[in-house]
């Protein structure tokens, strides 16, 4: 990963590739419960707001930010993927109040089982079984329940759609990519 940095780097410098076209090529590793995984350089590392976030980038886009978190409650903690999906999904609205439904997949990558889901609507986030505030318009979860052997990580990367829907390439470079 290093080497590619800098070869982009030095493209960039010798005006072969520009500095957006750097940003997004560039990759740093994160280390989640022995796994690997890599994000972008352009998403800067935050202090993970809870106890039960092992990661947390912030992760700009054309219309605001957006947040990725990767969560770990231990073993055997924090429930199986379907009701984690049942739970985000009540989170959704349409713009009339109705339902939303996810798109699921389910693949295995290391050796571990994977399901990833999309959710877009309006979004009243909530911690547990209850919402955080007023349904905010236009928005995007993507998540991730990979069932590791140390437990469950739930990978979320939320925020406006716009800006999800631009970083869903490298959430899936994440995910896909954990080694």
């Amino acid at each position: 990963m290093v080497a590619m940095t800098a070869l982009l780097l030095l493209a960039c410098v010798l005006g072969t590739v520009s500095p957006r076209e750097v940003a997004a090529q560039a990759t740093v590793e994160i280390a989640i419960l022995g796994l690997r995984g890599d994000v972008p350089v352009g998403w800067p590392a935050e202090r993970p707001a809870t106890s039960m976030r092992v990661v947390q980038h912030r992760v700009p886009g054309p219309v605001g930010e957006a947040t990725l978190a990767v969560f770990w409650f231990g073993r055997n903690q924090g429930g199986s993927a379907s009701a984690n999906i049942a739970r985000w999904t009540s989170q959704f609205s349409t713009a009339d109040g109705g339902p939303v439904h996810p798109t699921i997949e389910t693949t295995t990558v290391a050796a571990m089982p994977v399901t990833l889901v999309t959710l877009r609507g309006s979004y009243a986030r909530g911690v547990g079984m209850g919402p955080i505030g007023a349904p905010v318009p236009d928005q995007m979860l993507l998540a991730a329940v990979v069932e590791s052997p140390e437990g469950n990580l739930y990978f979320q990367l939320w925020g406006p759609a716009a800006t999800v829907t631009s970083a869903l390439p490298d959430f899936r470079t994440l995910v896909l990519g954990l080694r």
